[in-house]
């Protein structure tokens, strides 16, 4: 069972509210008020979203870090910009972004419009300046038309560029995996994948829904330190809250599309899902900031069958659909 929500009905005239087609289980989308979703904004962020020309030397997109064919995310243990430097951090992945609270991996921006500026500008990723990128849409013809008709204004500025690219990004919906599926009563899980999704949500073996929770797109929203390294180098959340008990914590990553988003971590450091789940089982590390979830189990208490099986389900969360979905490829 599907159901529809419309972003807006005080679009304006000759502008077409944009509406989802999201299954019944899924949560209603968080989208900005100050942001109206609209057909005509969605085509104008994607492409915006492929065009190289925003980036200093024209040689850097959005899609080159977010590719469709991995999720919107890439194969780079770090991201790589301008001049092949390299970003502190792994890539995140771009979909289900309508449902979140706040975004990269340390939370440190409260909407989806304001994610846009950091690639936009950091030495380390496109490295343009603002002036810069509006001067090339004001002088295209093609843009200028189209950001007039959809705010009826002559000059374009940040906050237009800003929220066109997060209609697109909004739309990026993966909800057609066997999981979905599974839920909808449209598809029986194999032996193993079952075997898998009781391991994952029982408290005593995977534990893994307490803070990759199914109901709700296999995140809790919030931040923890897993533990994944003995010496802190990158500090996480702490940058944004300074408080020494964020130190370490990230945000956790939605479980969807494993398959297509490696490698793994804020930091790139597992290539496989194996390694991950060989890491929950006996890889981490235990300090007074890692989260209880993880130290309060014994290592090893996983069996190899156990581990496979865990992977066969995770791996029902994978939407083929989604990354061949030419709706989102470029246009």
């Amino acid at each position: 069972m599907f159901f529809f929500v419309a972003c807006s009905k005080d679009a304006p005239i000759g502008i077409t509210p944009y509406k989802y087609n999201l299954p019944s289980h899924f949560p209603q989308p968080k989208i900005n008020a100050n942001n109206i979703l609209s057909i005509q904004g969605v085509a104008l962020g994607r492409l915006l979203f492929y065009d190289a020309n925003l980036s200093k030397q024209k040689n850097i997109s959005c899609a080159t870090c977010h590719l469709p064919k991995y999720a919107f995310a890439d194969t780079a243990t770090l991201s790589i910009g301008n001049n092949n430097l390299l970003a502190q951090r792994n890539t995140p992945a771009l979909f289900n972004l309508a449902f979140l609270d706040n975004y990269f991996w340390d939370g440190g921006v409260p909407n989806l419009e304001s994610t846009s500026l950091v690639p936009l500008i950091g030495t380390n990723e496109m490295a343009n300046n603002i002036d810069t990128i509006l001067a090339y849409l004001n002088n295209s013809k093609n843009y200028k038309t189209q950001f007039q008709k959809i705010y009826g204004v002559q000059k374009i500025n940040t906050a237009m560029l800003l929220n066109v690219l997060a209609q697109f990004q909004n739309t990026l919906i993966s909800s057609n995996s066997k999981y979905d599926k599974f839920i909808q009563n449209q598809y029986t899980f194999t032996n193993l994948e079952n075997m898998g999704f009781e391991i994952f949500n029982n408290p005593q073996k995977g534990n893994c829904n307490t803070c990759h929770t199914l109901e709700n797109l296999s995140t809790d929203n919030n931040f923890h330190n897993i533990g994944l390294d003995s010496q802190i180098t990158d500090v996480g959340r702490y940058r944004i809250t300074l408080q020494n008990a964020d130190s370490g914590k990230f945000r956790t990553p939605t479980l969807r599309n494993l398959s297509y988003t490696f490698p793994y971590m804020h930091n790139g450091k597992f290539k496989t899902i194996k390694q991950v789940l060989e890491f929950y089982n006996s890889g981490f590390v235990t300090n007074n900031l890692v989260d209880t979830n993880i130290t309060k189990f014994a290592k090893n208490r996983l069996s190899i069958a156990e581990i496979n099986a865990l992977e066969a389900f995770l791996k029902t969360l994978d939407d083929e659909e989604f990354i061949n979905d030419k709706r989102y490829s470029k246009p």
